[in-house]
């Protein structure tokens, strides 16, 4: 599992994006779990989940719920750099 928080213009500046990056910062990666094992880590953006832009903690929670349970879901994450 990870943990998310919305990414407001400051936090997306202090942590090396841009002020009008949109999207969920990861606040947090359980180590033992599928996020970690997928290369997750604290402070990548997610900007989509599959094909649905999230820019709340709550965008993000329903677009992975509503996520094909066998397939999983695909992020679309960045990195300070650019796309992960």
């Amino acid at each position: 599992g990870l943990s998310v928080t919305a990414l407001t213009p400051d936090v997306a500046t202090r942590r090396g994006y841009g002020r009008d990056t949109k999207g969920v910062l990861i606040t947090a990666v359980d180590r033992s779990g599928p996020a970690a094992d997928a290369g997750l880590s604290a402070g990548l953006v997610v900007t989509k989940v599959d094909r649905t832009e999230v820019a709340t903690a709550e965008e993000f929670v329903d677009a992975v719920k509503a996520a094909d349970k066998e397939k999983g879901a695909l992020l679309h994450v960045l990195g300070p750099t650019g796309e992960v």
